[in-house]
């Protein structure tokens, strides 16, 4: 389905071990690719394997926007790990001169499948139905959700015209602040 661009758009599921990347024109998915770090390489080796080539995708493709999958809380590797890895995306988009937008898995599945709890497989099913592509693999699928959502958020249009896809507009572009937690006084 097309939603009438002719921008690309670039998702990125960001891990230590694959990360996944996909790029969406509107109407057809124009690349999908994965990098696959050695564990037994460095941090700062497969860090570096990752920046470059999400730089080299942005550099060569141009994408309007980026979608980055956010911190996921229920990673299996440590929240330093996982901040790295997405601070090495993020600024890959910083020195390609390109916004992106934190998407938290939830919400990506919630505008694919309408369930923020969908498992990976129904996600990529839902993407393959609406793209007519099929994800090499499943971080490619989470990626290629990121793209739509990058879209979207870019768009401010929601393609299907589902109330689910309009909320997770919304709650990326227009988050809820949270209000200032009260101090309770200690009497020492």
């Amino acid at each position: 389905m097309s939603t009438g661009t002719s921008a690309n758009y670039l998702g990125v599921d960001p891990s230590y071990t694959c990360t996944g990347m996909a790029l969406w024109d509107g109407s057809a998915v124009k690349l999908q690719a994965e990098v696959k770090t050695n564990p037994r390489d460095t941090a700062g080796k497969r860090l570096q394997a990752i920046y470059e080539a999400v730089l080299a995708i942005i550099r060569a493709e141009r994408p309007v926007a980026v979608g980055v999958e956010d911190y996921a809380q229920k990673a299996s590797y440590t929240p330093f790990m996982a901040g790295e890895v997405g601070g090495a995306v993020r600024l890959a988009c910083a020195v390609g001169d390109v916004p992106y937008f934190d998407v938290q898995p939830a919400l990506c599945k919630k505008f694919a499948t309408g369930n923020g709890n969908a498992s990976k497989e129904r996600v990529q099913a839902a993407l393959t139905g609406f793209t007519g592509c099929v994800p090499m693999s499943l971080d490619v699928s989470d990626a290629l959700g990121m793209a739509l959502v990058a879209e979207a958020c870019v768009l401010e249009f929601s393609p299907r015209g589902r109330r689910c896809e309009t909320e997770v507009i919304r709650t990326i572009l227009h988050p809820k602040k949270r209000p200032p937690r009260k101090r309770i006084p200690l009497n020492l």
